[in-house]
């Protein structure tokens, strides 16, 4: 989660190549995890001072986490895996290589928390109004506000879930209609 224990200061551009003014420009600037002492083998600290080393523009080698769709360039299937959304996204694929978002440490955590959110109180696989009413409240803050991690994964697990049981619901309404015709 980032926060301020739990974050740094990354430059999008890394600072050794940037311009005048370009380090401290705040569109180059992130909260990332983790935490200023801690070192990680994903994430920033994995992309070090890459930077594209022609003159094309940035989104056609990297998704900027400050892009506004940046999360519909992205698929997570249940198991914590992040792909693509479209298979010909070169800066979508290079983006996962470059962060290593398919770490097996980023995995595992996307797969518990995908797994944990998709079930109820007791256990059991969220019903059609439990998952509308968590996609509802998705993207409430906590009281810090924050919003809640893996975000992304978790909103298209609970929409694929909701769009599962829909499909089971119509289906078992259309065999019903079907018995109630044959008898």
């Amino acid at each position: 989660r980032i926060d301020d224990e739990h974050s740094h200061i990354e430059h999008l551009k890394p600072q050794c190549r940037c311009e005048s003014g370009e380090d401290v420009d705040y569109g180059n600037l992130l909260a990332c995890h983790p935490g200023p002492q801690a070192w990680s083998d994903y994430g920033a600290r994995r992309k070090e001072d890459w930077w594209p080393k022609d003159s094309a523009p940035l989104d056609t080698h990297f998704v900027s986490p400050l892009h506004p769709h940046c999360e519909q360039r992205f698929r997570y299937d249940l198991n914590g895996n992040m792909q693509p959304s479209r298979s010909d996204d070169a800066a979508a694929i290079q983006t996962i290589e470059i962060l290593d978002l398919n770490n097996s440490t980023l995995i595992a955590l996307r797969k518990a928390r995908v797994l944990a959110v998709l079930k109820n109180h007791r256990k059991q696989f969220l019903s059609i109004g439990e998952t509308e009413r968590k996609l509802a409240e998705l993207d409430g803050q906590d009281a810090q506000g924050r919003l809640p991690p893996f975000l992304a994964a978790i909103r298209q697990a609970l929409q694929g879930h909701l769009e599962r049981l829909q499909r089971a619901q119509k289906k078992k309404q259309f065999a019903a209609r079907a018995r109630r015709r044959d008898e």
